[in-house]
Parts: structure tokens; sequence; C-alpha cells
């Protein structure tokens, strides 16, 4: 058995995958034909793309898959009934030679797995990660708090400066004054 990649999902590969299903969709063909392909394409096995599809890829094109469908009609009833139906023989002809056998199903179930490791992998990452911006974060909020403290009092300071200047103007303007008039 054939072991494919471990690594978690990119959104590349999403659309990828996306695309290839989409794609097969249009033209008639099975999605299992896609999974293959996608799996081909990005070192995985056919049935982690399929787990991927399934679990989450599909949700985010479910008007994609309902344009492809229409467009499929659309092709049928346009005259491409030949092509149409050579997709259709070879889906039954597909469907009559497909049986699963235990190594089918331990290879599917292997592929959860790596998925699975993955992600809790990715997980596990992610939380440390978030764990850590939130303690940067709350040094950050200390270290504003601290600044804004500081500012209020330079502020206030520099009020009382402005305030003391005042006065000593004031003062000096009336010394001026009165010498002015004593002479």
């Amino acid at each position: 058995m054939a072991t494919g990649r471990q690594d978690a999902w990119t959104a590349e590969e999403d659309r990828l995958l996306a695309d290839l299903v989409l794609s097969h969709i249009r033209e008639g063909s099975t999605q299992l034909k896609a999974f293959k392909e996608a799996g081909a394409k990005l070192a995985r096995t056919a049935a982690a793309c399929g787990f991927r599809w399934n679990s989450y890829v599909r949700k985010a094109y479910q008007n994609e898959i309902t344009v492809a469908k229409k467009e499929r009609k659309d092709a049928q009833r346009n005259g491409s009934s030949t092509l149409n139906e050579a997709n259709e023989s070879e889906a039954i002809h597909e469907a009559n030679d497909t049986h699963l056998s235990i190594r089918d199903v331990i290879s599917y179930l292997n592929g959860l797995q790596e998925d699975q490791e993955a992600n809790i992998q990715s997980y596990s990452a992610l939380k440390e990660e978030n764990q850590m911006l939130r303690q940067k974060n709350e040094d950050l909020n200390g270290k504003l708090e601290n600044l804004r403290r500081e500012y209020g009092n330079l502020k206030a300071e520099y009020s009382t400066l402005l305030s003391i200047m005042d006065k000593a103007r004031k003062l000096a303007a009336k010394e001026t004054a009165y010498e002015v008039t004593d002479a």
C-alpha cells in the first residue's frame, strides 16, 4: 500500500481538489475518478481526497456544485448525448467492476487515520500558537496601560508647567508695569 502525505491540507490543495471534482461533475464522470486524479496530483491517497472533499471542501463549494450539475444537464440537453452515454456506460461498467476488498477498506481507514493525526498535530500547534499569542497580547496590553498612565502623568505635569509659566508671565508683566510707573 502506498503511503500518502500526512501533512495538513493547504488552501491551494483544497482548490485543486475542488476544481478536479467540479470538472468531473460537469463532464458526467464520477467523483471516485476525481479523487484518484487528485490523489495522483497531490501525492495523497484517493481515500484521503474523498474524505477531505466530503468532510470539508464540498461545504465551501455548494454553489459551484449546483452550477456544475446544471452545466452537465444543459450539455446533455444540447445534444452531447453520445458523450454522456459513453460516460454513463463507463460509470455502469466501473460500478459493476467495483467491489471493496478488505485491503481497500483498510487503505481508506489508514487515509482517515493519517488525516486525523495530521489534524491533531495541526490543532496542537495552533492551540500552542494561540496560547503564545494570548500571552503576548496580555503583555502588550500591560505595556499599553503603563504608557497610558505615563501619558496621563505627563499631560498633568505639562498642564501644571503651563500654569506655572502663565503665572510667571503675569507676575513679570506686573513687575514691569510697577517699574514703568515707578520711573
